[in-house]
């Protein structure tokens, strides 16, 4: 699903594949069209926090959910707590080496506060034990980086909490 914006008109953008199917069996050259079906709804994007003290990361992350549906907001952590008290965030990206402090003992704060324990984490980091840092710091998930990008789209969208959720 991607989404676009028409105006001030949001508009919901659903891929549909066809095709062609005939008696022979479909080889190389054969069509197959894709259909585009634009609906005007009203859409809520849904809320990801990123925590990283590289910026430019964490913009790429943004630039990468977005189309998503993914509104993702940014941070270096030291304001995490306010910023997870100003809406409904469904995932938390948790860089685990930032400039001030280890991102895993973030995510333990995040999971013995009952008001963000439920608030699904990944810890992200190049680490090669991130393995180990996200078991012991009780994050549901890690993504190593450099990451392959659909195994991170599947991640993100298996972890959001409130993915059953319409606007």
């Amino acid at each position: 699903m991607t989404i676009g914006h028409c105006g001030f008109a949001r508009f919901k953008i659903l891929k549909v594949r066809l095709i062609y199917l005939h008696k022979p069996p479909l080889k190389v050259g054969d069509k197959i069209c894709e259909l585009m079906i634009i609906k005007k709804i009203g859409f809520k994007m849904k809320n990801i926090l990123c925590v990283d003290d590289d910026t430019d990361f964490a913009a790429m992350v943004a630039d990468i959910l977005k189309p998503e549906g993914y509104d993702v907001k940014i941070d270096t952590g030291k304001n995490m707590h306010s910023i997870l008290r100003t809406g409904k965030f469904g995932l938390v990206l948790l860089d685990e080496r930032l400039m001030w402090m280890w991102g895993s003992d973030l995510c333990m704060e995040l999971k013995q506060n009952p008001l963000t324990s439920h608030i699904p984490v990944a810890m992200v980091s190049a680490s090669d034990d991130i393995a180990k840092i996200k078991e012991r710091c009780g994050a549901e998930a890690y993504v190593k980086k450099p990451f392959e990008l659909m195994h991170f789209l599947h991640l993100v969208d298996e972890l959001y909490l409130y993915k059953d959720e319409v606007a």
